[in-house]
C-alpha cells in the first residue's frame, strides 16, 4: 500500500544567525550539525559556510575566535517557540583553495566562493570538562567527590541521588587529571551507582551524573510513534507541534547483541578482590541477575541468548576492588549490557532542538504496527544527530539512537 500522505504539517520555521569576531556570516551558513551523546563529555556542532578562501585568509578564520551561534525555532505567526545560544570554539577546519585571480586584480564584487567545514564545541563545557583537578579525600562518599570537584571547577551539578554508592572511602586520591577523567576513575575503581552511570556537560555548562537504571522508572520525557501505512495517523500529527510528541514513517533499524555480549562477559562472573582484613576474596555475580536488577529494563526481563554460552564462567582480576563492596562490579558491567537491544531512525519536520538533545532520559517508543508491538515500550536517548539545511528555507532531520537491555516486553 502507497505510503499516506501527511494530513497535518505544523507552519514553523528556523532562524539562523552566526558571528565569527563579532563578524556576521549568517548569509554564508548553509548547514549545522548538532551531534549529541551519553558517550561524550559534551556536545559536538559541525559548522558548513560558502565563504571565498581568500576571507578566510585574510580574517584568519583559523580558530582563534569564538564563534556565536543563535538558533530560533518560530511558529507561524513568527512568534518564538524556543531559542539556543551556543558560544564555541573551533577544534579544526577544511577548506579549499581554488586558482584565482592575483589579489591586486580581482573584482571585488566576484568572489570565488568553497565550502569550509568547520568543527566545534562549546567553549565553557570544554573548559570544564578538562580543567585540571588534583586532591585527596578521607572518609567521603562518592557523590561529596564529585560535588567538591564540580565546586572547585566552577561547574553548577546535577547528580542523581537513587541508587548511588553509600561508602565513605577511607582515602581517595584524585591526581592531576581532567575533570572528566576523574570522574571516570571514581566509577571504575568505586562504582558511582549499583546501575549504569553516565556524566556528561551541557551547552549551559551544567554538568550531570545520572543513574540510566533508575531513569527507566521515571516517566518518559517524550513519545515515539512509528506511523503505520493503513492506520489513522492525524491526530498524532497533530499533537506534534508539543515537543513531547514525535512520529516516524521511516523503517527502523534494530539491533539485539545478546550472544555477542555474554559470550565476552560470560554468564557467570568471578572477581578477586583484596579487602583490607584478608588476603583476598571473591565476588560472585550472575550476569542474568545483573541485566535483571541493574540493566536498563522495560517491563520485560529475559534475556535471548544461546545455551551454548549460559555455562561459561570468567574470572576478573584487574580490580582489587573497595572491600566486598560489589557496586564497582554492577557500574562496570551494566555499562556494557545496557544496550543489548538498539533502535535507530530518523526523525523529519521542524524539530525542537532542546527536546531532542536530552541525552540519558526516557524516551517511549511506540509502533502502530500490532506485530511490532514486543519492540514498544521505554527506552534511553544514547545519542541524537541533528542536521539543518538550507535549501530555501531552513529544514531539519534528525538521527535518533534508543538502547534499553531486554529486547522484547
Amino acid at each position: 500500500m502507497a505510503r499516506q500522505p501527511i494530513q497535518f504539517s505544523p507552519g514553523r520555521s528556523y532562524d539562523f544567525q552566526i558571528k565569527i569576531k563579532d563578524v556576521n556570516y549568517t548569509q554564508d551558513l548553509y548547514r549545522v550539525q548538532i551531534a549529541t551523546s551519553i558517550t561524550a563529555p559534551y556536545q559536538v556542532i559541525i559548522l558548513d559556510l560558502f565563504i571565498d578562501p581568500q576571507d578566510i585568509i585574510a580574517e584568519s578564520l583559523y580558530g582563534k575566535d569564538k564563534i556565536k551561534i543563535n538558533i530560533r525555532l518560530l511558529q507561524q505567526s513568527k512568534e518564538l517557540a524556543e531559542q539556543v545560544d551556543f558560544e564555541l570554539m573551533v577544534l579544526d577546519s577544511k577548506f579549499q583553495l581554488p586558482m584565482s585571480q592575483t589579489i591586486n586584480k580581482t573584482n571585488s564584487n566576484q568572489k570565488d566562493r568553497s565550502s569550509i567545514r568547520i568543527t566545534t564545541v562549546p567553549r565553557i563545557p570544554f573548559k570544564t570538562m578538562t580543567s585540571i583537578c588534583n586532591s585527596v579525600y578521607l572518609t567521603n562518599t562518592l557523590k561529596e567527590i564529585v560535588e567538591d570537584l564540580a565546586d572547585k571547577v566552577g561547574v553548577s551539578l546535577i547528580y542523581d541521588e537513587i541508587g548511588q554508592n553509600p561508602e565513605k572511602i577511607d582515602q581517595v586520591i584524585i591526581y592531576p587529571t581532567t575533570l572528566y577523567k576523574a570522574i571516570s576513575y571514581l566509577d571504575n575503581t568505586f562504582g558511582l551507582y549499583s546501575g549504569i552511570p553516565v556524566f556528561f556537560c551541557d551547552y549551559t555548562n551544567r554538568l550531570y551524573v545520572k543513574n540510566l537504571t533508575q531513569k527507566m522508572n521515571k516517566s518518559q520525557v517524550f513519545t515515539i510513534y512509528q506511523l503505520s501505512q493503513d492506520g489513522d495517523n492525524s491526530k498524532i500529527i497533530k499533537d506534534s507541534v508539543d515537543g513531547k510528541t514525535f512520529y516516524t514513517y521511516d523503517k527502523i533499524d534494530t539491533s539485539y547483541s545478546g550472544n555477542s555480549v555474554f559470550s565476552v562477559l560470560a554468564k557467570t562472573l568471578k572477581y578477586i578482590v583484596k579487602p583490607r582484613n584478608t588476603l583476598f576474596t571473591t565476588i560472585e555475580q550472575d550476569l542474568d541477575h545483573i541485566c535483571a536488577t541493574h540493566g536498563l529494563i522495560s517491563r520485560g526481563k529475559k534475556t535471548h541468548i544461546d545455551s551454548n554460552i549460559s555455562s561459561r564462567l570468567k574470572y576478573y582480576i584487574e580490580q582489587i576492588g573497595y572491600n566486598s563492596d560489589d557496586t564497582f562490579i554492577n557500574s562496570s558491567i551494566s555499562k556494557r549490557i545496557s544496550s543489548l537491544s538498539t533502535l535507530s531512525f530518523n526523525l523529519e519536520k521542524n524539530l525542537p532542538i532542546i527536546q531532542l538533545t536530552k541525552v540519558g532520559e526516557v524516551i517511549k517508543f511506540i509502533p502502530k504496527t500490532v506485530e511490532y508491538m514486543d519492540l514498544s515500550g521505554k527506552y534511553i536517548l544514547k545519542s541524537s544527530d541533528l542536521i539543518f539545511k538550507r535549501e530555501g528555507e531552513w529544514q531539519a532531520t534528525g538521527r535518533i539512537n534508543l538502547i534499553r537491555t531486554n529486547k522484547t516486553i
